[in-house]
């Protein structure tokens, strides 16, 4: 129906011609009320999420429950878990204390059958987080070595005693990575990768409680180590077209300064870590690092 609207003489015209008309006026028809959408937008699916690693992605706080197989220590505080707080993201952490690039793909029999990190991948996962390359590369025993020089620095050096075989191992771990993309390519093509880097330990020209006698050479070489791992691991991270990801002020955060200050810890016993691994503290910064790219896209 056509409307118009209502002036004063409009409505005076209409009662003088009501007035002389012998039938009934009719009742107005009611206004229509304007059409209201009742769709709604829907929501975006969460995110699938699954976390590859090591321990530097596995340990938290030693007092947090853990999950997994027992040797793995899945902490409940560990970077995978601050990143699967957000809402919008859902999934699992498959990361395990002691990992290689090798147990990302392959089963580990080590007394424990632990499945192949790998096979915690859908084609449908959409965000993976990979932290993987320090086991490849004598991290394990350059941190037992650094951890026996605390009480006496004697001969010979870390770097003595295990420069060459580090050497040797970083020249092969870009290949070993390539391999672990190709792996999570395989499985989730569509998967958004982020590689997380490693934090430094020491400070080259700081000498603390807590680095003991390690000698200014061990820390300077142990330093140099870390950085040529996360130099590999970043490189590998930009030929798959992923995202390598270490907060910037990660070199602010080491064991050399106030224990609720610290990323990284070399006895833990003053911030509930695991000796020469990350405090909780260092996992929520990495775990937030990791939710801002994600963000970021």
């Amino acid at each position: 129906m056509k409307r118009f609207a209502l002036t004063t003489s409009t409505l005076l015209s209409a009662a003088l011609l009501a007035a002389c008309s012998a039938s009934k006026n009719e009742e107005p028809e009611p206004a229509s009320a304007p059409a209201t959408s009742t769709q709604t937008a829907t929501p975006e699916p969460p995110l699938h999420y699954v976390a590859l690693g090591d321990s530097y992605a596995a340990m938290g706080s030693e007092s947090a429950p853990t999950t997994g197989p027992g040797p793995c220590v899945r902490s409940a505080d560990n970077y995978p878990s601050v990143v699967l707080e957000d809402p919008n993201i859902e999934g699992v952490d498959a990361s395990c204390s002691g990992a290689q690039s090798r147990h990302i793909i392959h089963d580990w029999a080590n007394g424990t059958n632990i499945p192949a990190q790998a096979n915690s991948l859908r084609p449908d996962t959409d965000l993976v987080s990979l932290s993987i390359g320090g086991n490849d590369t004598n991290f394990g025993a350059i941190s037992r070595c650094l951890y026996g020089k605390l009480s006496e620095d004697a001969d010979p050096s870390c770097e003595s005693e295990l420069g060459a075989v580090t050497d040797r191992e970083l020249q092969s771990l870009p290949v070993k990575l390539d391999a672990v993309y190709e792996e999570i390519a395989r499985r989730s093509p569509d998967a958004r990768i982020i590689a997380t880097g490693y934090f430094t330990m020491l400070e080259p020209d700081v000498q603390c409680s807590e680095s003991g006698a390690i000698s200014h050479a061990d820390s300077v070489w142990s330093i140099d180590v870390t950085h040529r791992i996360n130099e590999i691991v970043s490189d590998a991270a930009s030929r798959h077209n992923a995202q390598y990801v270490l907060p910037a002020d990660a070199d602010q955060h080491t064991a050399c300064v106030s224990p609720d200050q610290r990323w990284v810890n070399i006895l833990g016993d003053q911030t509930d870590s695991y000796p020469m691994h990350p405090t909780a503290a260092g996992q929520k910064a990495m775990g937030t690092a990791v939710l801002a790219a994600v963000h970021q896209g």
